[in-house]
């Protein structure tokens, strides 16, 4: 575990593999819960920023769902066929209710995306998350007509955030 995974409270004790799966919706449910009203692009971003900080650092996704490179960076499909058209969102009445789906890890991994972004809008981390080489690829080399329809694997997400551990490791070092 990185010094950075704990920087943020992380215990890595857990066993691989023994993790309850959780969805997206799960995710944004969590997130709403902690921050009340929110852009819908920044919780996109949150979202994805956890799936990415809990790969790297748990080694292990933190939903399996679809995220594609748009055009305003990276998007859960799921999480937009709720929300597509809102620009703000108040509630997620969608996954599960309470957080017993996630790990005490998770959750810390969460509340630390949540805490590092906090003073950011929804287009500073569309900013931010096109300097991700993952998005850059995707949607940059993306043949005009399939923007936005290119999947961000689990294993390339990984990749970026590996990548990203070891900048901010460096950068503090």
């Amino acid at each position: 575990m990185s010094g950075a995974a704990a920087s943020v409270g992380l215990t890595g004790e857990f066993e691989r593999g023994t993790m309850v799966q959780t969805n997206a919706h799960d995710v944004a449910n969590y997130i709403l819960k902690k921050t009340g009203r929110i852009q819908a692009i920044k919780l996109q971003k949150l979202c994805y920023l956890a799936q990415g900080w809990n790969l790297a650092w748990l080694r292990e996704p933190l939903f399996n769902d679809e995220i594609r490179a748009w055009r305003y960076g990276p998007v859960i499909y799921s999480l937009y066929q709720r929300h597509g058209g809102m620009h703000y969102l108040d509630e997620w009445n969608h996954g599960n209710p309470d957080d017993t789906h996630l790990s005490a890890d998770q959750k810390k991994i969460i509340d630390a995306v949540i805490q590092r972004n906090a003073h950011k809008d929804g287009f500073d981390l569309v900013r931010d998350t096109h300097t991700h080489e993952i998005w850059k690829t995707k949607f940059e080399e993306a043949e005009p007509n399939r923007r936005g329809y290119e999947v961000l694997t689990v294993e390339d997400i990984r990749k970026e955030f590996d990548r990203l551990d070891d900048e901010l490791m460096k950068a503090t070092s």
